[in-house]
């Protein structure tokens, strides 16, 4: 995730290539669509959405999480929280979706978050943002040491360190009385403007193969399906056994 606030100008250890101001984008509705929101803002995340972002994630994978803690959405939220604190290293980078009927200054809550992974060879010195490698110790303490073994375990199941070259997308999650509105649409296609602008070759994500609905979405963004690989600890902590890895291309920019 972002240590530093979203501007639009460059932001400290960055590529002057990564953009890093919001995007303003206005959706109108059509015959038959469901009523839009008229002004949407994507923008990198900084501390002040952290702990709303933490809740959207507990509550757009609740499912998953449910089977791998056993915790409740409050007490997935708090341990993502306590797991992820936000002003880490990793080159990590996370964005989301805001009403942008609310000024940039004053934040704004999520409706959808997508989070980019690099490997550190791409970084060209720059700081590393948000490193998922949680503090065992104090989570078996606050949250017992089933959910916080279990937690460890499928994070780590998880885990995939992209060569250098690729964007990896580490999740996209909408909030769940947003679906349907193309936010995850738009979630995707300011990765890809982000992965070709920082130069790229390609984005790619791990999906559950049972996750027919995110499956199409990523299918029409032009991901394509590279393999299908079988995790046995996947199947056993989180009830889904099958990934498909898709990746798509980066088109160069014409120099």
């Amino acid at each position: 995730m972002e240590t530093n606030k979203p501007s639009a100008g460059r932001e400290e250890g960055l590529s002057e290539k990564e953009p890093t101001g919001c995007k303003l984008l206005r959706r109108e509705s059509g015959p038959g669509d469901p009523p839009a929101m008229p002004c949407i803002r994507i923008a990198a995340c900084d501390a002040r959405s952290h702990e709303e972002i933490c809740a959207l994630l507990a509550e757009a994978f609740h499912a998953k999480f449910h089977t791998l803690l056993r915790l409740d959405h409050r007490r997935t939220a708090q341990l993502l929280e306590r797991a992820w604190p936000f002003e880490q290293t990793n080159g990590t980078r996370q964005f989301g979706v805001f009403d942008g009927s609310s000024p940039p200054e004053d934040g704004g809550t999520p409706l959808g978050t997508i989070a980019l992974k690099r490997h550190p060879d791409s970084l060209k010195g720059g700081r590393q943002d948000f490193v998922k490698q949680p503090d065992l110790l104090p989570l078996l303490r606050e949250f017992g040491p089933v959910a916080g073994l279990r937690f460890a375990a499928g994070m780590a199941a998880l885990t995939y360190e992209p060569p250098a070259g690729e964007c990896y997308i580490e999740h996209l999650a909408v909030r769940p009385d947003c679906r349907g509105l193309g936010f995850g649409r738009l979630l995707l296609e300011h990765a890809a403007d982000f992965a070709e602008t920082a130069g790229f070759g390609s984005l790619s994500l791990h999906v559950s193969q049972r996750s027919e609905a995110a499956v199409r979405l990523y299918e029409k963004a032009g991901f394509e399906s590279v393999r299908t690989e079988r995790r046995r600890l996947c199947g056993y902590l989180l009830g889904e056994p099958e990934w498909k890895f898709m990746i798509r291309g980066i088109r160069k920019e014409e120099s």
